[in-house]
């Protein structure tokens, strides 16, 4: 089963479906549900031409996953936004590491759209490698990181893990530690490769974009009750030291920056990047710093504008 969120995003939807009807399925039968959160465009009108299943869901990112995820038959379930174009192998790769009946946690590498801005470029190579940006060897050294943008289970581990219906945001982050904390194997196969169409536009919109997508106080509150997933987000941390050394004054919060953008240029033996880097790292630490002082806090009613 391939289940996908909307909430009025039909071009985005559109070119999701059109790539899934396009994959080789080798036989295997394949099901398509839509978790759609109230779309008034014509979202639904889509999905159902493309022979989707629709469920209609409560509005909010892991209340819809969890919607579409109940409503599936499949003995594997892959979650892909609706703003992700998916290429051939996806399904061969899938077939491959479950086939013998293992239970794991299977992403792949995101790729870019060919028009994608600096911004976007450089935070994925922070984040998830230089794999991402290259079709070349540096996939097997990579750093990879695993984004809600395409995540793919078993049946038995959606049964025992849900996304998280309290996390407005950075549910994706908190579904792959918990499922990591029981014990399941998480697997990154570069071999799975998939476009995210949904990348920002400018520096501007980047920095909204990150600064709604962390939640700090909810992130406090699960550190308070000693959740192990909360200790490893280390965005978080970052956006705290980000934080402490810029109310100490600009050189320790630059020092903060420098430092961290080369580590990742070596990191990726990519120079070329460290201005790119280091604009895109004062961006993220501004954006946490905007996030813990309260910026953009009704995340649950406006998801869409950043998701």
């Amino acid at each position: 089963s391939i289940v996908t969120i909307c909430l009025n995003d039909r071009d985005h939807l559109e070119r999701c479906l059109k790539s899934i009807d396009g994959l080789d399925t080798s036989g295997l039968e394949l099901e398509v549900i839509v978790s759609d959160g109230g779309s008034n465009d014509d979202s639904i009108e889509v999905a159902e031409g493309a022979g989707a299943r629709v469920v209609r869901s409560r509005p909010g990112i892991p209340i819809q996953r969890n919607s579409g995820t109940r409503e599936a038959t499949g003995d594997v379930i892959a979650h892909v936004d609706c703003d992700v174009e998916l290429f051939q192998g996806f399904i061969d790769s899938i077939v491959e590491h479950f086939s013998a009946g293992q239970d794991l946690l299977l992403s792949g590498i995101k790729r870019l759209p060919t028009d994608a801005h600096w911004i976007s470029r450089a935070d994925t190579l922070a984040w998830m490698g230089a794999a991402a940006l290259y079709d070349d060897g540096h996939a097997e050294s990579a750093s990879m990181a695993i984004a809600g943008y395409c995540i793919i289970c078993s049946r038995k581990v959606y049964d025992r893990v849900s996304f998280r219906e309290d996390m407005p945001v950075d549910e994706d982050t908190m579904f792959v530690y918990d499922v990591e904390n029981l014990g399941y194997p998480v697997v990154v196969d570069p071999r799975i490769k998939y476009v995210h169409h949904g990348e920002p536009k400018d520096f501007v919109e980047y920095f909204k974009k990150l600064a709604w997508n962390h939640n700090y106080s909810m992130w406090f509150q699960r550190l308070r009750d000693g959740d192990r997933a909360a200790w490893r987000s280390m965005n978080y941390w970052w956006g705290l030291l980000f934080t402490a050394g810029l109310l100490s004054g600009a050189l320790p919060a630059a020092g903060m920056v420098a430092t961290r953008a080369l580590v990742t240029a070596a990191r990726n033996r990519a120079p070329a990047w460290l201005p790119s880097l280091a604009a895109m790292y004062a961006g993220n630490g501004l954006a946490c710093t905007a996030a813990l002082f309260g910026y953009s806090k009704d995340k649950a009613k406006r998801w869409r504008k950043a998701a």
